[in-house]
């Protein structure tokens, strides 16, 4: 079903298809230490029986209705002070496929993909650091796509949310041009030029933008205005009037 991207410049030029797999991101970390995934390998499997997400939670995917891979990426560019641009232009390469699907397409911070209050795509990027740079970067991809029950209320999938049934070697083919695209203008740009871009359409994608959200924050709930992201990646929220950031750990959404 899957087929090697014609209209990419390196992503996807090595493709890994697997019937069954575990983790595509544990594969890919694998391949990688041993010498056998250059830049812009991606691995894709129809069915990922042991997928990973945020926070060591499970990711949820019905035997060959949904989009799961991993891009092995070379970042060197990027300190590591920079590295959640890497987190911002992946999101975006996502959400700028998935918005030709369907309506109210946003970015929750810090990348997964919703459909109105929907989450229908989790992104998991570990990166390994040498010398004060990313030298390398796995970026796991799990899209909803086909699926029509989940077992969590949070969760739906493009089909759903758009009514119709998609056909995944043409959304992976999109994908694979949309992230590249992403990708290569991230390493292109300078430092400024980047980050003021990429804050640009990571803003005017984000999901709950200057709404009050509920999360919990040092095991309270509490009421907070999204503003923003800060430069190390940190959501910005405001409580009382006051402005603070917090990063993945230290805060969590309530559904």
């Amino acid at each position: 079903m899957y087929k090697i991207p014609a209209d990419t410049l390196f992503l996807g030029k090595n493709l890994v298809i697997l019937p069954e797999c575990p983790s595509t991101n544990t594969l890919a970390a694998d391949m990688s230490q041993a010498g056998k995934a250059t830049e812009g390998t991606v691995i894709v499997t129809h069915h990922q029986t042991a997928g990973r997400g945020q926070r060591g939670n499970t990711w949820e995917s019905g035997k060959g209705l949904n989009l799961t891979f991993s891009l092995v990426l070379h970042p060197v560019f990027l300190k590591v002070t920079d590295q959640f641009q890497l987190n911002k232009a992946i999101a975006l390469g996502v959400h700028d496929v998935l918005k030709n699907y369907a309506e109210d397409v946003r970015v929750k911070w810090p990348n997964d993909i919703m459909i109105g209050n929907k989450k229908v795509c989790g992104i998991l990027i570990e990166n390994q650091l040498t010398g004060g740079k990313l030298s390398r970067s796995i970026a796991g991809i799990g899209i909803n796509v086909n699926q029509k029950n989940f077992q969590v209320s949070t969760a739906s999938s493009v089909s759903i949310q758009s009514g119709e049934e998609i056909d995944l070697a043409k959304m992976f083919d999109e994908l694979m041009q949309s992230l590249e695209w992403r990708y290569l203008k991230l390493r292109s740009r300078g430092s400024e030029a980047r980050s003021q871009e990429l804050d640009r359409d990571y803003l005017g994608a984000m999901y709950g933008i200057n709404e009050i959200k509920r999360f919990v924050i040092s095991d309270s709930e509490k009421d907070a205005i999204i503003r923003g992201v800060d430069a190390n990646g940190k959501l910005i929220v405001e409580i009382d009037n006051k402005e603070m950031a917090f990063d993945l750990k230290e805060i969590k959404y309530v559904y």
